[in-house]
């Protein structure tokens, strides 16, 4: 029952750290909001993953801030699987969070050089983004 406040609480302190440049301590509360919200996906995961996609985008800002674009692609490339995966069984409330995703995901390979992967991620939330106006 305390779980998932716990890791509430740990995004809500990621970002305050954020506000007064603790940018370690931002990754780390929300790497540990991140394993939280992991758990608890396993035993429930309607009610968890989108939190945990929520988090694996923010953690892949905070990576990139610290410098750390290896483990940024890898967090914002789980973000937009499980944003895929909800969007498939739910409404297109999503839509606009897998959007921002794959921007994200495109930023991230770019600055790492993968220019192939960056544009094919750009164009699909650009097409998506033009499907939804």
């Amino acid at each position: 029952v305390l779980r998932p406040l716990l890791a509430t609480s740990l995004r809500n302190l990621s970002s305050s750290f954020l506000h007064v440049d603790r940018l370690p301590d931002a990754v780390e509360s929300m790497g540990e909001a991140v394993e939280i919200y992991v758990s608890l996906g396993t035993s429930e995961p309607v009610l968890y993953r989108r939190d945990l996609a929520d988090c694996l985008r923010a953690i892949a800002g905070h990576q990139m801030r610290s410098g750390q674009p290896t483990r940024a692609v890898a967090s914002i490339g789980q973000a937009v699987e499980i944003y895929r995966a909800l969007r498939g069984g739910a409404t297109d409330g999503l839509r606009p969070d897998l959007i921002a995703a794959l921007r994200e995901s495109a930023g991230i390979l770019q600055t790492l050089g993968r220019s192939l992967e960056a544009a094919a991620a750009a164009r699909e939330a650009e097409d998506m983004a033009r499907a939804q106006a």
